[in-house]
């Protein structure tokens, strides 16, 4: 997966998961990409609104499995999947604590830590073909990146349970129903409807938008940071089970039939 920021000149910033045309996922490498750029836009002064998007086909589909399997198993898998987890919650947390708002922009699936990210954004615009695939469950594991933080908050403990559990996936329609998305917009339209929401945003004085956004997130910092923790401890727990081994085989066979 690749990072590039572009910045527009009423303030909009873009952040875009790559390759374009491909299906971003995250590898060490990209995950510490992912953690440095939203430290970056922390320091960034003249960003007013950040918009979070793909430049490939889908937006980004969570851990890379090749990566895990090839690490092997026991203390090679558990230190490499140690360092992703670690980056990407820095990345979450950064994005959370980001003094300018930041909109997702999902197109094509978002899947595990992908799901993740999507749901550490402020606002959540979607293409009418995205859908929201938890994925974690087929890996004999749970989430990461803060999922089982977000669900709970935006939909409740119960519906939450539902949609990790009980779902393959979650359609764009009904996840705009459920309060996840905001917007539903044809997909050849949704990098044009987010910037337009942005840069309605943008307009506003940048006290005005730095004051809503720690409003509205400050109080969730320190839960959100525990949460963090018990998610890393108990995937870490699964992921050296021989159960994970053998789906993280199994996954692979499959994307190679």
């Amino acid at each position: 997966m690749s990072i590039r920021i572009e910045r527009l000149d009423d303030g909009v910033t873009h952040l875009w998961l790559g390759p374009a045309g491909g299906a971003p996922a995250l590898d060490l490498a990209a995950a510490e990409a992912l953690r440095n750029a939203v430290q970056e836009l922390a320091r960034d002064p003249d960003s007013r609104v950040i918009l979070l998007g793909s430049e490939g086909k889908l937006f980004c589909v969570g851990g890379d499995i090749h990566a895990m399997h090839e690490a092997g198993a026991g203390p090679d898998r558990e230190r490499l999947l140690s360092a992703i987890i670690d980056a990407v919650h820095e990345a979450v947390v950064g994005l959370r604590a980001l003094p300018q708002p930041v909109i997702a922009l999902v197109n094509g699936a978002a899947a595990g830590a992908g799901f993740s990210l999507a749901m550490s954004a402020d606002i959540v615009l979607a293409a009418d073909n995205s859908r929201f695939v938890p994925g974690y469950p087929g890996l004999a594991t749970t989430s990461d990146g803060g999922l089982s933080h977000f669900l709970p908050q935006r939909v409740g403990a119960m519906r939450a349970f539902d949609l990790l559990l009980a779902r393959d996936h979650i359609s764009a329609a009904e996840a705009q129903s459920l309060g996840l998305v905001l917007e539903v917009a044809a997909a050849a339209d949704l990098v044009s409807t987010g910037r337009a929401y942005a840069a309605r945003l943008a307009r506003h004085p940048v006290q005005v938008l730095q004051g809503f956004k720690h409003l509205l997130n400050g109080a969730d910092a320190g839960a959100l940071k525990a949460q963090l923790d018990r998610e890393r401890e108990i995937f870490l727990r699964n992921a050296g089970t021989p159960l994970f081994a053998s789906r993280l085989a199994a996954f692979l066979q499959r994307g190679r039939a």
